[in-house]
């Protein structure tokens, strides 16, 4: 485990982009790209 660096500011931006890279080869990246739906209200069905 000594190989694998802390997640840290200096880190994510490279992790990012690492994530987003693999995420899309395997086409699991959509979740990453879209707004997140707006909470339901009180008066929707």
């Amino acid at each position: 485990m000594n190989s694998v660096p802390v997640l840290n500011e200096a880190y994510f931006k490279d992790w990012k982009e690492n994530i987003d890279i693999v995420l899309g080869c395997m086409d699991l990246d959509l979740a990453l790209r879209k707004e997140q739906p707006a909470s339901p209200t009180e008066s929707a069905t």
